[in-house]
């Protein structure tokens, strides 16, 4: 999809505030309401903007510590990849999992409440490291 000026204009407003009303976005990128609103369903329909989501607070939800987690294996099978895959995923408070090059195969993004809550949760990702 080809962008224009405006296009990234929504974007730049609409990543600040999603649920700004169209008369204020169309006044900002000096454009007509159905002008406006056409053009943010257009890069909805494009796919331009997957999705409306919410950000949350992290220390409102006591979850304010992000810890990286570097996992090395001596195993880099598929099967194994898939098992490690699983088992994170059933930790709640791994977040993200990224398949990594170099000496580092694996990082995680853990979140938890302080940073003696991941002390706890250590041992269950190794369990689920050396367990596959």
């Amino acid at each position: 999809m080809g962008m224009n000026l405006i296009d990234w204009k929504l974007l730049e407003l609409l990543q600040t505030d999603v649920t700004m009303p169209i008369a204020e976005l169309a006044q900002r990128v000096n454009l007509s309401q159905t002008p406006c609103w056409k053009g943010v369903q257009r890069l909805k329909e494009t796919g331009v903007i997957r999705a409306q989501v919410a950000l949350c607070d992290a220390k409102k939800l006591g979850v304010g510590t992000t810890v990286f987690v570097a996992v090395r294996t001596n195993q880099h099978t598929q099967t194994w990849a898939d098992d490690f895959t699983r088992a994170v995923r059933d930790i709640p408070e791994v977040v993200e999992v990224y398949r990594m090059s170099g000496e580092t195969d694996y990082l995680l993004r853990v979140v938890v409440s302080i940073c003696c809550a991941w002390w706890c949760r250590i041992s269950t990702i190794m369990t689920a490291c050396t367990k596959r």
